[in-house]
């Protein structure tokens, strides 16, 4: 009887060893590629992913999000890639871990050309609601560039008015402006708000087009060499 019992148990261990839970496979999959943490190790995660959602096996997800969180992004690929996997799957959406992850790469892609995102495949397999993220993660940082930027080409059109307006030779193709460019004071930049005002900067956008014309039929008259 009792070598009946031992060969039952052994049996059953057998059966164990010879047909490993689907958890094990998956970890055992892990497992074979963690000592390889590079960018091809990061697309393996993907299929774990999506395994450990599908099975809810929370083991082998906390290894993916470690794997994912450990790793920065080195390049703008690399961010929407990580971006991709870290709102795969419906754990990974949901997991705060990832947050720091998801930051990180929004910084990089926002710094990309719109275009050059916009063809990507990851980025266009995307939730809906993580693209407009995206996008608006580049509007913020496009918005930021133009606050730089506006007020000195305010100023540098301002400046370039009033050289044309006191220069002799072309203050007569330039309608001044009564209300702001009068004979005694100089615009406090009312050039976006008043319609004079935006016509004197068309006329000198004019005047500036036509003297780069006149200045390439003069290079063309005259080739060197």
């Amino acid at each position: 009887m009792s070598q009946l019992k031992d060969h039952s148990m052994f049996n059953s261990r057998m059966q164990f060893l010879i047909f490993p839970s689907t958890t094990m496979l998956i970890l055992i999959y892990v497992l074979s590629f963690l000592h390889d943490i590079t960018l091809t190790a990061v697309d393996k995660v993907e299929h774990l992913l999506k395994l450990a959602d599908e099975y809810q096996t929370k083991s082998v997800f906390d290894v993916c999000a470690n794997l994912l969180k450990n790793i920065m992004a080195r390049s703008e690929e690399e961010a929407i890639r990580i971006l991709f996997l870290a709102n795969t799957t419906d754990m990974a959406r949901q997991d705060d871990r990832l947050n720091i992850t998801r930051i990180t790469c929004y910084d990089y892609v926002k710094n990309m050309a719109l275009q050059k995102i916009m063809e990507k495949e990851d980025f266009k397999n995307l939730e809906q609601n993580v693209r407009e993220n995206v996008l608006v993660k580049r509007i913020e940082k496009l918005e930021e560039l133009v606050k730089k930027v506006h007020p000195k080409v305010n100023e540098l059109a301002e400046f370039c008015v009033t050289l044309c307006l006191e220069s002799s030779k072309h203050c007569k193709k330039i309608t001044r402006c009564p209300v702001h460019y009068n004979s005694e004071k100089r615009a406090e930049w009312p050039l976006l708000t008043c319609t004079v005002c935006e016509k004197m900067i068309r006329q000198l956008d004019s005047l500036s087009m036509s003297s780069t014309s006149s200045r390439s039929k003069q290079t063309g008259a005259f080739p060197m060499g």
